[in-house]
């Protein structure tokens, strides 16, 4: 039971988010910890508006609507947001151009990688084949294609067999 009591305590007495993200905007300093934000900080968190003040000017709070930093925009391709879902009403706020345009987004799919570089062993054994079979310098780089050709079943493998003993002839 009190282990019960101390960590329903410890529980309690854990600092809330507001509490451990509140920032001095003065000094620059986390009230809770005493730790100071780093200097190149400083002049964005000076900059950037604080949510609270921009929800407080609108109406319901902004319940629907979202929000972005500029610094998100810049550094980041794909959409990064905060949407206010806090406060429940029955209607929601006017869906302005840009949030209709995050919604809309759509990740550019990854280009498939059709091939990859041998390993550095393999590769240096392939260029010295090809200098000596050519006797010129290689500009092309030697790929492995990921994708097969050929479908890999018994067939394929007993061709391949017939082919190499045609080719070596029967061993006496």
């Amino acid at each position: 039971m009190a282990r019960k009591i101390r960590a329903y305590r410890e529980l309690k007495s854990r600092p809330r988010e507001s509490q451990k993200y509140a920032l001095d905007y003065e000094t620059m300093r986390r009230p809770l910890t005493g730790k100071m934000l780093p200097v190149l900080a400083w002049q964005d968190v000076r900059r950037e508006s604080r949510l609270f003040s921009l929800l407080a000017g609108m109406r319901l709070f902004g319940v629907g609507r979202m929000f972005t930093r500029k610094s998100w925009l810049e550094d980041h391709p794909e959409p990064s947001y905060w949407q206010i879902t806090k406060i429940k009403v029955d209607y929601t706020a006017e869906v302005c151009y840009m949030e209709q345009q995050f919604r809309d987004f759509q990740p550019l799919p990854e280009p498939p990688v059709r091939y990859a570089p041998y390993p550095p062993l393999l590769r240096a054994m392939l260029l010295a084949q090809r200098g000596k079979a050519g006797g010129s310098a290689v500009t092309e780089e030697p790929a492995l294609p990921l994708k097969r050709d050929v479908v890999l079943n018994k067939d394929y493998f007993r061709r391949q067999e017939q082919e190499r003993q045609r080719k070596e002839g029967t061993a006496v």
